[in-house]
């Protein structure tokens, strides 16, 4: 899968907020923005939806990790599963916390 790689970072704009990844190149532009709206419901919403938006690749990232353990055979490699486990849970964790805006 292709995506702006590097951290999707938020950066609080008159606006909105502009979605943006540390990752250079050639063109490097901003990734996306979500603008602000009239009511203050709505505004909860901006920040929920932009929070989300920023944290999509780490979620990816996540998810890869749980199908990549689904397909292992740990006790045929002699892989450790607390090990394993405790790297997909991590990833899954940051994941959510970054689409919580914590």
């Amino acid at each position: 899968m292709n995506y702006t790689k590097g951290e999707w970072k938020l950066q609080k704009s008159p606006n909105g907020y502009i979605l943006y990844s540390d990752y250079k190149s050639e063109s490097s532009e901003d990734l996306a923005l979500v603008y602000d709206v009239a009511d203050n419901k709505g505004r909860e919403m901006l920040e929920a939806n932009a929070h989300l938006i920023s944290a999509a690749p780490d979620m990816y990232e996540a998810l890869q990790s749980w199908e990549e353990l689904w397909g292992m055979r740990p006790l045929d490699s002699g892989a450790d599963m607390q090990m394993i486990l405790r790297k997909c849970w991590i990833k899954t964790y940051r994941a959510l916390a970054k689409a919580e805006g914590k």
